[in-house]
């Protein structure tokens, strides 16, 4: 139970003491399904008042339950895309002082996630919500996978955890998010897959961009895709595909 403790403690501001113990990759799921319960139990209790509030309070309980560190890693890595000179990256990645590039960076991704939310019909909103919670942390674990560490820090001690077991973690976090999708409607399993899709092509960019990873490159990687996956949804509820036949045989005659 001790890597357990420790993924609750190290992920969230729930006062749970834990160290950081090697093991606490694989008992990530069990934190995105608190972050999903509590940011779907929020939207279900007030989307009857507010589709807006509800959207508003779901997202934010998010980001707040994780203690807003991926906030800061969205901030930090957004000001560094800015920057042209590569020999600045580091100085840039480590000064927590919010630039241009962070802010917008950070309000695109928070607003295209909330407006993407609110404007969709109740049903799918909670579907995203709790696919995009899981396909988050896992994408901000996979993308530790045969990474290099930009410098000594968190993201280098995760590094080195995944190490431990790369090809199990890498089963179970795509495993999970893909498992997950399947409970819900054809438009969340296509828009899953199109997402990780994305998150293939980021992290490429990420990669040449930075030449390796780190613990704010991770966290920026999460948010970004959680915001993808409810966009997705949105636009894939506002088409046709709507069910499983329409999607598949949407594909049928592409092939």
């Amino acid at each position: 139970m001790s890597g357990f403790r420790s993924a609750f403690s190290f992920f969230t501001v729930l006062p749970i003491k834990g160290e950081l113990e090697p093991d606490l990759i694989a008992y990530l799921p069990f934190v995105s399904l608190f972050d999903a319960a509590v940011g779907v139990s929020l939207y279900v209790a007030v989307y009857r008042y507010s589709i807006l509030m509800a959207s508003f309070l779901s997202i934010s309980s998010i980001y707040m339950l994780n203690g807003l560190n991926h906030v800061d890693a969205v901030t930090d890595t957004g000001d560094a895309l800015m920057v042209r000179d590569k020999t600045r990256l580091k100085d840039v990645l480590l000064d927590h002082h919010i630039g241009a590039g962070g802010l917008f960076v950070f309000l695109f991704i928070y607003l295209l996630s909330f407006i993407s939310l609110s404007a969709n019909r109740p049903y799918m909103a909670i579907a995203s919500i709790i696919t995009a919670e899981f396909l988050s942390k896992s994408t901000m674990m996979l993308i530790l996978h045969r990474s290099r560490p930009l410098f000594e820090g968190i993201g280098s001690a995760f590094i080195d955890m995944y190490k431990r077991h790369p090809y199990a973690y890498t089963a179970e976090f795509l495993i999970i998010p893909m498992a997950i999708s399947l409970i819900f409607p054809a438009a969340i399993i296509l828009a899953t897959v199109l997402t990780l899709l994305f998150y293939v092509i980021l992290r490429k960019l990420l990669n040449l961009k930075f030449g390796g990873i780190n613990g704010d490159i991770a966290g920026f990687t999460g948010e970004t895709v959680r915001s993808i996956l409810i966009f997705t949804v949105f636009m894939l509820s506002q088409s046709s595909m709507l069910s499983t036949y329409d999607i598949l045989s949407k594909i049928i005659s592409l092939l």
